[in-house]
């Protein structure tokens, strides 16, 4: 694993580490209870959070993970690895938040069942898009075709987050750690697939 994605997984750790301590620990709980008044539900913007928050829905995953399993061209590259992490990182998420078992914020504008650390929306989707960012990341012809995908890809998860706290089905902390998560299962599962690829080969 390339020194990059160490330094990267450590921050993420640790901002994981950080995040889930001060909203456990109550420091953030005014920030925390603040935040979806202050993003305001009964803006006109309601309907472009709404739309990512269901895209971010599980139905919407499979879709596109069917799409890029199915089609010849994404299949092996690109389709079956992100299938993968995805299924993986499902299931970790489920793991978490039975062990955890935090209560979703009370008054919550969407129905929503299961606990709500972390984000299922940002982890899940951060780990798609970001893996999906990896496995074409080696047909990128220069930094500035990296750097594009990459914003592309990572306005999804990004927004998808948002709109949960948005809808205050998830505290701040889930949501963020939820993102941490995510995008340590992708690096971790880029590598993984690295591998396997360079062991086919050989």
């Amino acid at each position: 694993m390339k020194k990059g994605k160490i330094i990267s997984m450590a921050v993420l750790a640790g901002v994981f580490a950080v995040v889930a301590y001060l909203g456990f620990s109550g420091v953030i709980a005014e920030f925390e209870a603040w935040l979806p008044h202050f993003l305001n539900p009964k803006s006109e913007i309601g309907e472009l959070f709404y739309s990512f928050t269901v895209l971010g829905d599980t139905i919407p995953d499979v879709i596109i993970i069917a799409a890029l399993v199915l089609l010849p061209v994404t299949c092996k590259k690109v389709g079956i690895p992100v299938a993968v992490t995805a299924i993986s990182s499902t299931v970790i998420n489920k793991i978490v938040k039975n062990l955890i078992a935090r209560p979703r914020p009370l008054e919550k504008l969407l129905e929503v069942s299961s606990f709500s650390f972390p984000s299922g929306h940002a982890m899940n989707n951060t780990a798609i898009y970001l893996m999906i960012f990896f496995c074409i990341l080696p047909y990128c012809k220069s930094k500035l075709q990296k750097v594009i995908c990459f914003v592309v890809l990572m306005i999804f998860p990004l927004m998808m987050g948002i709109s949960r706290i948005y809808f205050n089905v998830h505290y701040f902390s889930d949501v963020v750690c939820g993102w941490c998560l995510g995008a340590i299962i992708a690096i971790v599962f880029s590598e993984i697939f690295k591998k396997v690829i360079e062991n086919a080969r050989n």
